[in-house]
């Protein structure tokens, strides 16, 4: 993540567009998790700053 918050679409093309799939990620890894037993609640609120960031 650039320190702006910008997310890279690849390969650290910033300037490239990015598709909207990286909330869906970061759910989809807590889910992996909490189906063995880590809820990792603290993982969420870093992605979801992160993601914010990204979107303002």
């Amino acid at each position: 993540m650039h320190p702006n918050g910008q997310i890279p679409a690849y390969e650290w093309a910033l300037g490239d567009v990015n598709p909207s799939v990286h909330a869906w990620a970061c759910l989809r890894v807590y889910r992996i998790c909490a189906d063995e037993g880590d809820r990792d609640i603290s993982f969420l609120k870093k992605a979801f700053h992160k993601l914010m960031l990204n979107f303002t």
